[in-house]
């Protein structure tokens, strides 16, 4: 599921970012969302039909899986071209809202393992996720319209339709649309920024083996591994949130990868930790603090690094061309770290 889920949305990602001649960054935002809908629809569906053959419904949730990565991509890369052209706080608003999607599914499961008694609880419980993901895409694309509809209102927020008209005093300054902007062009503007991002995201991967490996001796091992995944999430969202404070934000891009280089640190104070019930240096406390200055500490430098790409970049067509380019590098990242975290599952089992 992982390596379809990843390569789809790399390849996609890579595709939508050479796509740069008339391309209607809202357009592709509102087709992002309108699929994951369409997909979460089917799915809520396919949870009331009793005795499913094994395979077909294998191969129908693998589809499902594609064709939500692409749709992720198509939503990815109109929100990120989007928020680079509006600068640093939008980028900031999107980070803490991805953070915020993080935190919930950790609180779903932590209620669902307290009320599911029954299959059939469980069988409810799977309708219920995805009917509410459902209703969330369609709050998403309520809240995309009532923002273009009221822009004025909405801090002027900017279309980046191919058809808009932009009205200058100074026409000259219009920048051609169909001009490309090249991979080589935005690696030499956002080298570190990107070189950031791709540790970042590379580290983090490894937090699942750990919050899956790690138990306690005094809490029950279903109700300790998502306390560990919600901490997680909460630090992440919490890097994020305070960084919308300018005193919190890395501007030093050299100082922003030598930040999240020492994030390795942090891999050897997990290995001393309670690992599969062998005992370790360790107790509860300190390993679940851990989790959340690893997630705080992935919030700050994800937030700060795509707030600092916004500064960065001069012109509206580098700030939209840096969406899709951001977004492939994302993909690329979390590949990366997906088969790093097959060392540590090894580590880890040793």
């Amino acid at each position: 599921m992982m390596t379809i889920s990843t390569l789809a949305s790399a390849s996609f990602n890579l595709y939508l970012s050479q796509k740069q001649k008339g391309a209607d960054y809202r357009f592709r935002l509102n087709v992002g969302n309108m699929l994951q809908a369409a997909v979460f629809l089917l799915l809520t569906v396919s949870t009331f039909i009793k005795n499913k053959p094994a395979v077909l419904y294998f191969v129908y949730v693998m589809i499902s899986v594609f064709v939500s990565s692409c749709a992720t991509s198509f939503a990815q890369v109109g929100v990120l071209a989007l928020v680079n052209l509006e600068g640093p706080i939008y980028a900031n608003a999107n980070v803490v809202g991805n953070a915020v999607a993080g935190v919930l599914p950790s609180i779903s499961l932590i209620v669902s393992i307290f009320l599911s008694k029954t299959q059939s609880d469980r069988d409810r419980e799977v309708s219920n996720y995805f009917f509410t993901s459902l209703c969330i895409e369609f709050l998403a694309l309520s809240l995309i319209w009532i923002t273009y509809r009221y822009k004025a209102k909405a801090g002027q927020f900017q279309m980046l339709s191919s058809d808009t008209t932009l009205e200058l005093d100074d026409e000259s300054t219009l920048e051609p649309e169909e001009e490309h902007v090249s991979f080589r062009e935005l690696w030499h503007i956002l080298k570190y920024v990107q070189i950031t991002i791709f540790l970042t995201l590379s580290l983090t991967l490894t937090f699942p083996v750990f919050a899956s490996n790690v138990l306690s001796d005094k809490i029950d091992k279903k109700y300790f591994v998502p306390i560990a995944f919600l901490l997680w999430n909460l630090g992440d969202l919490g890097g994020r949130v305070i960084t919308a404070s300018p005193w919190f934000v890395l501007e030093d891009q050299r100082k922003m990868i030598i930040y999240a280089a020492l994030r390795v640190l942090f891999i050897p104070l997990f290995m001393m930790c309670n690992l599969q019930g062998r005992g370790g240096m360790f107790g509860d406390f300190i390993y679940l603090l851990l989790q959340l200055l690893f997630g705080l500490s992935n919030g700050q430098l994800f937030s700060s690094a795509f707030m600092t790409m916004g500064v960065l970049l001069t012109s509206d067509k580098e700030k939209k061309a840096a969406g899709g380019f951001t977004a492939f590098l994302i993909n690329v990242a979390l590949l990366f770290g997906s088969v790093v975290s097959y060392i540590f599952v090894y580590l880890v089992s040793a």
